[in-house]
């Protein structure tokens, strides 16, 4: 069993590709829109990514262990959280190559190991 990190993301970018994650994070989190690994908690980052067209492929080889638990849409930022396994993970590296006109930033915190 993993140590949690505690993860803030704040992404910025266009309207547009802000509107298509924030839409599929709340989608999801709300129930409105099924997730498409049906197995998989609705609120795995996987599930996110795979909405937005990742493929089953580039989720396989990414380090996708995190679980989001707020998003909200504030101007032109998302603000996410999350809690994710041993510490960051590949959340922004797959989301940023689907969209990569947006601009991500975190931290994150995981005192069962002092990161």
């Amino acid at each position: 069993m993993p140590n949690w990190a505690s993860t803030s993301y704040r992404i910025e970018g266009s309207k547009s590709d802000l509107g298509k994650v924030f839409n599929v994070v709340d989608g999801l989190m709300t129930g409105k829109r099924k997730p498409v690994d049906e197995n998989a908690p609705k609120d795995w980052e996987g599930n996110v990514v795979r909405a937005l067209g990742a493929t089953e492929e580039m989720v396989g080889r990414h380090y996708l262990r995190g679980f989001i638990t707020e998003c909200e849409m504030v101007g032109e930022t998302i603000r996410i959280e999350a809690e994710e396994a041993w510490g960051v993970t590949d959340f922004l590296d797959v989301l940023t190559s689907l969209l990569p006109g947006l601009t991500p930033y975190f931290i994150v915190e995981e005192p069962g190991c002092q990161v």
